[in-house]
Parts: structure tokens; C-alpha cells; sequence
């Protein structure tokens, strides 16, 4: 598979060029976040779910191959968007969330990943993982780099804060 070309791609030059208009718009008074799929989380979108876990389960040698081409076009990807005026970027990562999958298997995979991607980004990062959890990791999210970390976190909301006919237990509201 091989790695798109930013330029040549008629969809991702034009979220270069919406960037490039807020940010001459906005001159430096709003930040403006450009956005990646971190290179281990990209997977799911190219090939599904399924056979991504199959992959990354099953088959080490290709998910490290198909993790070293994810880097290459995520950093390239994530600094077009910095070049072309984003402040920072959303490295967008749900499957490295507790809920997607166990910590010390991110540990060994998505953590690595993030550590050799984020770096190597010109701008501030901060991660996000969607509606996952993210506490059982949020040691290791702050050794790779990133500088925010962006998470739904399951609570319970107390009695009296809640609409009515809503119990105040998760997934009752």
C-alpha cells in the first residue's frame, strides 16, 4: 500500500487551503487545531476493526510495516496542516484507549508509535481518545511527548445534576 502524496490529493490540499484561509482570517487571535488519525489508530479506517485487530494480534512483522508507512504519512500530514497555519494537532487515537484494547498491549504498540510519531511533528500535540478511557494510561500518554490529553471519562453524575427521567448512572443520559 502505498503512501498518499499530500499534494496529489485533491481532498487533503483542500483542508490545507481552509486552514490557510482561517488562519489569514483569524490573523493569530483563535487557535486553529488541525487534526491527524494517529498511525495506529488509522488502521481501523483502511482496512476495518476486525481484521486490524486480526493484524495487529496475529501478525507483528506486517502491523510494523503498515505502522512505519502510518508515521511516514501522519508526520508528513500533521506538519502540512502546521505549515499551512494550524496552532497545534489533534492526535486523534481511540484504539490505543483502554476500552479498544488492554494497556500492556498499547505499551508495546501505540505507545511506541506515539513516541516515534509525535516528535517529529513542528507543533504542539495534544492526543485524544474520542470516548475511551484513558486513565488506566495516562502515565505513558504523557512520556510520548504530547502536550494535552483530551478524553471522556466514565463517572457517575451525582443526583440533582441530571435531567429528568435520567437515573445519574452511565448511559442514562
Amino acid at each position: 500500500m502505498p503512501v498518499p502524496v499530500i499534494e496529489k490529493s485533491p481532498s487533503l490540499t483542500k483542508v490545507l487551503e481552509v486552514i490557510s484561509g482561517l488562519k489569514a482570517h483569524a490573523k493569530d487571535t483563535l487557535p486553529i487545531i488541525g487534526v491527524i488519525i494517529s498511525p495506529f489508530s488509522l488502521p481501523v479506517m483502511q482496512i476495518g476493526f476486525e481484521a486490524y485487530l486480526n493484524l495487529l494480534y496475529e501478525d507483528e512483522e506486517h502491523f510494523w510495516i503498515l505502522m512505519q508507512k502510518n508515521e511516514e504519512f501522519s508526520v508528513s500530514w500533521a506538519n502540512a496542516q502546521i505549515k499551512a497555519g494550524a496552532t497545534a494537532i489533534c492526535y486523534f487515537d481511540p484504539v490505543s484507549s483502554p476500552t479498544c484494547i488492554p494497556p500492556d498491549l498499547y505499551k508495546k504498540t501505540g505507545y511506541v508509535v506515539a513516541k516515534r510519531t509525535i516528535p517529529r511533528i513542528n507543533g504542539p500535540t495534544a492526543t485524544h481518545m474520542a470516548s475511551g478511557l484513558v486513565l488506566p494510561i495516562l502515565p505513558d500518554l504523557a512520556e510520548t511527548g504530547t502536550f494535552g490529553e483530551g478524553a471522556r471519562f466514565l463517572m457517575v453524575i451525582p443526583k440533582g445534576k441530571y435531567r429528568q427521567g435520567d437515573t445519574g448512572e452511565p448511559g442514562s443520559y
